[in-house]
Order: structure tokens, then sequence, then C-alpha cells
């Protein structure tokens, strides 16, 4: 991997912007020969050239346009960096609203939350539920700063807004600790001898789950179906049956609930997606939670 040194990126952003090492030497109050030094650097670095000579001055390669505009979006980025970060000093609190749709597991929620509350005082989360078009709809009148959702931006929404992939799941099928699965069929004939409780229809999970029972040949004929995900693991607790949730979740969900793994369907994906306004997240309580999930609660999924 190339190791990019940004202090030779501004040299050459900056030459780019001037068109002439004499001007960009004139505005950063540089010597002429450190900037061309800097310049052969990053073309080194680089393996191209990015400029060729035109008279007296400069102009970019084919190479050099594409490398001025990366530049020009990392030091856009920086700047409002810094200008987040001004605008929330020392003592202030940073306001988080996500919107969270329905159907997605909470426990998913809370550990994808989690790192915020415990690491970072100065934000504060508020949080509500619902469906995904009055979430999506709240987040273009900017009453929410992200919406947690297990399917992305439906195309040809009018609302400009953009899906951000968090990560993938499979689907774990779970069991109260107290049942003696030895008695049961093996997996996955059991989820159609054994009593078991389904998402409902309408859901992304029961979508998903309904391809892979067809898949598995499988008939299943669940005793109960409901749409809010805590009702289905209380319930399937108390009256012993089997239950679905996402695999990233299984270990807190076994931990919580009291409950065993039965089976995995390794070829049933789930996607869960961090809804926003930005193509590039600015606000610093999003961009957190956003890189938190990606880089803590999902990569447990793919280590298993």
């Amino acid at each position: 991997m190339i190791n990019l040194n940004y202090h030779h990126l501004f040299y050459f952003y900056t030459v780019a912007n001037e068109g002439s090492v004499i001007a960009a030497s004139d505005k950063l109050n540089v010597a002429q020969p450190t900037i061309s030094a800097q310049l052969k650097s990053l073309e080194e670095t680089l393996g191209v050239p990015l400029f060729i000579r035109t008279g007296r001055g400069l102009a970019l390669t084919e190479v050099g346009k594409t490398v001025h505009k990366y530049a020009e979006d990392i030091f856009l980025i920086g700047k409002e960096m810094i200008q987040t970060i001004n605008a929330h000093g020392p003592g202030s609190v940073i306001h988080v609203r996500v919107g969270v749709v329905d159907v997605v597991s909470k426990i998913l929620v809370c550990h994808t939350l989690l790192p915020v509350f415990k690491n970072f005082p100065q934000m504060k989360i508020i949080c509500v539920d619902g469906k995904p078009a009055d979430l999506i709809s709240k987040l273009s009148r900017q009453e929410l700063d992200i919406v947690l959702s297990d399917e992305h931006i439906p195309h040809g929404t009018r609302i400009k807004a953009f899906s951000h992939l968090l990560g993938e799941s499979s689907i774990s099928f779970l069991i109260p600790e107290r049942i003696d699965t030895e008695k049961l069929d093996v997996f996955p004939k059991c989820l159609e001898t054994h009593p078991i409780i389904l998402p409902t229809e309408n859901t992304i999970i029961r979508k998903t789950l309904d391809h892979w029972f067809h898949d598995q040949n499988l008939e299943i004929n669940p005793i109960g179906e409901l749409e809010d995900s805590v009702l289905i693991k209380e319930t399937s607790c108390e009256i012993g049956s089997i239950f679905a949730v996402p695999t990233v979740v299984e270990k807190q969900t076994c931990e919580r609930y009291g409950c065993k793994i039965l089976g995995r369907a390794a070829k049933a994906k789930l996607s869960y997606y961090a809804l926003s306004l930005e193509r590039r997240v600015k606000h610093p309580g999003v961009a957190l939670i956003n890189e938190r999930a990606k880089g803590e609660l999902f990569k447990s999924i793919k280590e298993q």
C-alpha cells in the first residue's frame, strides 16, 4: 500500500491551482526548490508524472487531473472536520438523532449505538423507531440525522438520500436452553417439525427466510407471525419455540434470553444500512456510528 504524504499532496494541490511553482511559492511562502522537490517525491511515490510544462507554467496530465480531484475532496473534508470541531467546543453537546426501522433487531441497534454511549458522553443520542417511509420522510425534513434500516433507499424515492452499507449477516435459528435438542429432528428438518415463530411476511428477514426455506425444500408452518423482534424472542422463550435472529447478534441474544444455537442459514444474507442525506457523512455522531458498526459489530460476523 502506498504511504501517501499529505504534505506533498498539499503542495501539488496548490501548484495545480496556481498554475506554476513560482505562484505556489509566493502563496505558500516556501522556496521554489522545496516545492519542486516535494512534487518530484509525490510523482515518484505515485509512479506517474502529474504535470507537463506549457511555456512558463505547468499543466496537469490526465492522471494529474484525477489526483487533483481527489486532493480537492480530501482537503475539503479536512476543512469540514475543523469547522465541525470548532462548532462543538469543549463542554458542548452534540445531538445525534437516530431513526430505527421498527423491524430491525433491537439488540443489533443497541450494540451499534453502545460505543457512542460508552465512549463519547458529549454526544446525546435521541432514538425513535417507525416505518421506513415515515422515517425517511423525517430524514428529508432534517428531523433525523440517520436512519438504521435493513434495506437501502427504495428505487424511485423522490427524496435525495444515500444508503451506506454497514454490513451483512447470515441468519441463525435459536431455541431456549431448556429444550432437549437431542429429541428434535436434525437441522434444518427440525424447523418443519418443531414449533417456530417467524417475522411477518412484510419484513425483509421473512422474505429472506422464505427464499432460504424454498432452496432447502422446507415446508414451514409457523405457529405465529409477529412483526416486533422483541416480542418474537419473548414469546418464543416462554413457549419453547424456535426463532430466527441475525447471526451478528446470536451470541448476545443467547446470553440475554437463555437460548442456544440450533443452526445457521449461512446463505441467507441480510444487509443493514445507515441512511442519510449526505453522500459523504459530515455529522461526527453519524460518522462514528457508521465506522463503529463496520469496524466492530459486523467484523465479528466475518470472523465466524
